[in-house]
């Protein structure tokens, strides 16, 4: 028996409390600090962790999965997923959202993570993947996100128009993952700069709710709102490597079919150190 109660007796009464809806923002908005604070007070209890409800939409992304996932293993807390078979159709993501779900719960219900890792993913800041070997064991990895909203500016004398982000790799040479994202405008004239001397191009119109995605193993594609591969893109210079140590992105597009707050979320994604993960100890 489940219950969104919290009480001084409640435990004689329910298996679980799992209060927190998510139906009026996305995984990491809807009342995540509450979310926590709850595990606190479940553990001095003596009751199970649990995160509270998430609904997956037919927009929800393999990033925010993958956020979900590790804080529910640095609590070692279930949740309950709310989706449904209309969502799961409309969804281009739901057999990789899926896997994901998958692989972590498998891990963390065989307790495979040490306290170090669980400390660091219960800092809701940071980001993990959790990826299998070919040996059979797992690979975490902490990657680190940096995002940036591009709006669009009325332009003042010599007044530069570009945005600009500032992140720092900490896992040697590498590739780097590019995520763009068109809101309220359709974007084009898309041009990416590292440090003032690497720069991309990118000759194509992303439509409103579009999403381009750049990969670190150089793959580019256009997805839809949800998730749906729209076309690929060919682009030179890509995979795009980076130093060690801090970089800083320039960015700037055009914006046309332009609503109420027109802009461009861009999310670039460095990766740290893998932590090796044996599934068969």
């Amino acid at each position: 028996m489940g219950a969104s109660r919290s009480g001084h007796y409640f435990w004689h009464i329910y298996s679980r409390m799992n209060w927190g809806e998510p139906w009026y923002a996305g995984f990491r908005e809807s009342q995540t600090q509450y979310r926590l604070e709850n595990q606190k007070y479940f553990k001095r209890n003596l009751m199970p962790g649990i995160l509270g409800w998430f609904k997956m939409t037919s927009a929800t992304t393999v990033e925010d999965i993958e956020w979900l996932m590790a804080r529910s293993a640095g609590y070692d807390a279930g949740f309950a997923f709310v989706t449904d078979l209309k969502t799961l159709k409309e969804n281009g993501n739901t057999k990789e959202i899926f896997r994901i779900l998958n692989t972590w719960e498998t891990a963390r219900l065989a307790n495979m993570f040490s306290e170090n890792q669980k400390e660091r993913m219960r800092d809701i800041g940071t980001e993990f993947r959790l990826k299998s070997t070919t040996s059979g064991g797992l690979n975490l990895m902490q990657v680190y996100s940096y995002k940036l909203k591009h709006e669009k500016k009325a332009k003042q004398p010599g007044e530069p128009l570009f945005s600009t982000l500032n992140s720092e790799n900490n896992g040697g040479k590498q590739p780097f993952s590019l995520i763009v994202t068109a809101v309220d405008a359709d974007i084009s004239d898309i041009k990416i700069k590292i440090d003032n001397y690497k720069s991309i191009s990118v000759p194509v119109v992303l439509k409103d709710g579009n999403t381009l995605k750049i990969t670190e193993s150089g793959k580019v594609n256009i997805f839809d709102n949800n998730w749906h591969l729209v076309s690929p893109v060919s682009l030179k210079g890509i995979p795009l490597k980076v130093s060690e140590g801090r970089h800083v992105l320039t960015f700037d597009c055009s914006f046309a079919n332009t609503k109420e707050k027109p802009l461009a979320k861009i999310e670039l994604i460095v990766q740290g150190k893998s932590e090796e993960i044996n599934i068969n100890p």
